[in-house]
């Protein structure tokens, strides 16, 4: 494929909020690179947890939270499979078994934000503070139900506890190089999708009410984070370079012998994201929201806010 130009975002390429779309597309990649492996607890896993966000998951309510959502979920998903694809092109080519358990582990890495049918209180966005604790115990209820080993059980746990922003990977029980890099992998993949997102900062006003409700995070107000968020990207920033080895130098041949495209896309959106951001709170910080309105996020916030006015006013009746 000739190379192009870069799409200016990566949503150009795909359909990000179809997560059979997603779906689709990781599975493609990894038979690329592992023509005769068989995927099936990733096919299963996945089909698993779509039902569990959208509320169709014996026992459990859909996912009511706007930020660490569904398509949070696929997007690291995504970036995760883009990196071992990336990496093989690199001569890093990662055992299949295990790329399936990363696979499964990015999936499942959020789970802990749905709550069960007798969690009616609030949203899952209470349970921000142990939402990882949350996420290996829906983990190894569901791996227990279905009978898989407990070697790929432990794999799949380790691989969901590196998503933890302090985490250091190497004390974590990952076996060998290829364990310790797809968990590296893993947590890159859960900071650059999100980072990443088209709508990064129109959701970063549902990141406040998730920390909002949560008690996490110590915000003033959305605004508050919003300027936190430039500080928080170079935290980030320095957790990829160096914890996590620049796992995101895999990028680059992905998107070329996939798209055609010799860019990192995950960094030309980030930096566009920052940039805009960098632009709003210098040029309008008591009007941000009118600036804000891809998706069309910000009405769906404002309906929640409206709902939430609505039932502060029945309440204080009562």
């Amino acid at each position: 494929m000739p190379f192009t130009s870069a799409p200016r975002y990566l949503g150009t390429l795909l359909d990000m909020s179809s997560s059979a779309v997603v779906i689709t597309e990781v599975k493609q990649l990894f038979h690329e690179i592992y023509p005769q492996a068989d995927c099936f607890l990733f096919d299963h896993t996945a089909r698993s947890v779509v039902d569990l966000y959208r509320g169709h998951y014996p026992g459990y309510l859909a996912c009511n939270v706007g930020f660490h959502d569904l398509q949070h979920t696929t997007d690291t998903l995504l970036a995760l499979m883009r990196l071992v694809h990336g990496a093989s092109l690199s001569g890093l080519v990662l055992p299949a078994d295990d790329v399936v358990v990363a696979l499964s582990a990015a999936m499942l890495h959020d789970t802990g934000y749905i709550q069960r049918e007798d969690e009616v209180e609030g949203t899952g966005a209470r349970f921000g503070p142990v939402h990882e604790e949350r996420s290996v115990a829906f983990t190894l209820s569901y791996f227990r139900q279905r009978g898989v080993a407990q070697a790929t059980t432990e794999l799949c746990v380790a691989l969901i506890c590196c998503t933890r922003f302090s985490e250091c990977i190497e004390d974590l029980p990952l076996v060998g190089l290829a364990g310790k890099t797809l968990g590296k992998m893993l947590a890159s993949a859960d900071l650059v999708g999100q980072i990443a997102d088209r709508t990064y900062l129109e959701k970063l006003l549902f990141l406040y009410r998730e920390f909002d409700e949560g008690q996490m995070g110590n915000y003033r107000d959305e605004f508050d984070l919003l300027q936190k968020t430039l500080d928080f990207y170079s935290l980030v920033d320095r957790r990829l370079r160096t914890d996590l080895e620049d796992m995101r130098r895999y990028y680059r041949p992905h998107f070329s012998q996939r798209w055609g495209i010799d860019d990192d896309l995950y960094a030309s959106t980030i930096e566009r994201n920052l940039d805009y951001l960098h632009y709003l709170l210098t040029h309008h910080p008591h009007d941000y929201r009118e600036k804000l309105n891809r998706g069309g996020l910000i009405d769906q916030l404002e309906a929640l806010e409206a709902d939430d006015q609505q039932a502060h006013r029945t309440l204080s009746a009562d």
